[in-house]
């Protein structure tokens, strides 16, 4: 398994697993995953075997806010950090280190355009974006559309 660079036809299959892995209250529709991958094509990345795509990676640049969960988003005038928007990898690919590679293939695209990452950790994963580096910082607005448990974090080298 490998992660590439996300294509336009891979959309449909990230939307699936999305919607498969993720709890009904962080599904998304497909235009604002859409935008997502638009907006920040060098930040999207799936996981492969060459022929099935096993999880995904979804990320882009963007300001000082939290994106709107479900929204579709333009490209920030003023990008201040690359967002990592959404992480998932299937059951059957989990405990050989993908979720950590992809991470790092993130982080190092982050560091070629603004050396800050920030993301909105979720369903009690926060202890998986602190081993990866990221810290908790000041909620930001639009926190609250993550749900309860959403924690914004931020990392930098």
């Amino acid at each position: 398994m490998q992660w590439r660079l996300m294509r336009p036809e891979d959309l449909p299959v990230v939307h699936r697993i999305g919607n498969e892995v993720h709890p009904p209250h962080l599904h998304e529709e497909m235009e604002p995953l859409r935008s997502r991958f638009t907006v920040g094509r060098e930040f999207c990345f799936v996981l492969t075997d060459g022929s099935h795509v096993s999880g995904y990676l979804v990320g882009h640049l963007w300001d000082d806010t939290v994106p709107p969960l479900n929204g579709v988003l333009r490209a920030p005038d003023r990008p201040k950090t690359a967002f990592l928007h959404d992480l998932a990898v299937l059951p059957a690919a989990r405990g050989a280190g993908a979720a950590r590679a992809g991470v790092e293939r993130f982080l190092a695209q982050a560091r070629r355009c603004t050396e800050h990452a920030s993301l909105v950790a979720v369903n009690a994963s926060m202890p998986f974006w602190h081993r990866r580096g990221f810290r908790v910082a000041e909620a930001a607005p639009g926190l609250t559309l993550y749900g309860a448990d959403a924690v914004f974090m931020t990392w930098q080298p």
